[in-house]
């Protein structure tokens, strides 16, 4: 049982680790470089991407393929309002979230009696349906060189170097772990878990698995468009061949290296991500292992044995836990 002292620690906690990160965010720009701030940015940007998968995933425990089609909606949304209209970063991330909203919706329908690796199945078809139809878009609209995306600006706040992208995305970031995480904790996120963990008794309870569903699909696709329509601009162009599989597995390694259902572990494995490639780089390079020209491969495969492991780690320690309990 906990008492008030307790509870007051755990409140007193709380409160230091949320002023250690609130001081680690300022600072990173005064302590990092620029190379490595663009590293550190960069991270934030599949953190964006990486909470909503987590909550779809981790918490409603659908398991979904569909997070670079979504990214890229945002994307291409965000092109073709600069392309068509001349409109730019701010008005593309309302508009993104809302086609992200009606897409996730639709998807979240259609795939609405399948599960596990069916569903992941019904997701990455999405990426299929769009590819084709961003190509059409490249040439038709771009000559086929995607859309070119320049001088951001949110709410007038000019995104003109990487210190304000830092801040901007520090923020946005923030805004959305603190609204996922106030979810996961309501009773929508309940709900959500429910489901998961045992329909019948979702069922019993007169949890509707249609409104569940099309509700958790809704919120993470239009998060996720949104943190398409930035990396677009942040990257400063928006084409079909960056919206692959490979982007989709990149996505369902953060969550699996984070921990199911942790944003905060989310946050930490896309930064995890990003520092691994430069670092094994480094090593191999300094160690004189293989040729540079051939160290493309060596990375890939090392990060592959990396992630590997991790997952093993955690799945033992998750089956240590369970036999403890």
């Amino acid at each position: 049982m906990n008492t008030p002292i307790d509870h007051h620690f755990h409140l007193s906690k709380q409160r230091q680790i949320a002023i250690f990160i609130t001081i680690l965010i300022l600072a990173v720009p005064f302590i990092l470089n620029g190379y490595w701030l663009s590293l550190a940015t960069s991270g934030a940007l599949l953190a964006l991407a990486a909470m909503p998968l987590t909550i779809l995933t981790g918490t409603a425990g659908l398991l979904s393929l569909g997070q670079a089609a979504f990214i890229g909606i945002g994307g291409y949304t965000a092109g073709l309002l600069a392309h068509q209209f001349d409109l730019g970063l701010t008005t593309s991330i309302f508009a993104s979230a809302f086609v992200g909203l009606v897409i996730g919706a639709a998807l979240a329908l259609a795939t609405l009696r399948v599960v596990g690796i069916y569903l992941a199945v019904g997701t990455f078809a999405l990426q299929f349906i769009l590819q084709p139809l961003m190509q059409n878009i490249d040439v038709a609209l771009t000559y086929s060189t995607g859309f070119i995306l320049s001088s951001p600006s949110l709410f007038g706040f000019a995104l003109s170097t990487s210190t304000r992208w830092w801040y901007a995305l520090a923020l946005i970031g923030l805004g959305i772990y603190l609204w996922l995480r106030w979810l996961q904790h309501s009773h929508i996120g309940r709900r959500w878990i429910v489901l998961k963990d045992n329909p019948t008794a979702a069922s019993v309870l007169g949890i509707s698995q249609q409104r569940t569903r099309l509700g958790v699909f809704s919120i993470t696709s239009a998060i996720t468009a949104v943190a398409g329509a930035i990396n677009a601009y942040y990257y400063g162009t928006a084409q079909s061949g960056l919206y692959t599989l490979h982007m989709a597995i990149l996505f369902l390694t953060i969550v699996a290296l984070g921990g199911v259902g942790n944003l905060g572990g989310a946050i930490v494995a896309s930064f995890v991500m990003i520092i691994l490639s430069p670092i094994v780089t480094h090593l191999i390079t300094f160690t004189n292992l293989i040729d540079v020209s051939r160290a493309g491969g060596v990375e890939t495969i090392i990060i592959g044995l990396i992630l590997m492991l991790s997952l093993i780690i955690r799945t033992r320690i998750s089956v240590r836990s369970k036999k403890n309990a």
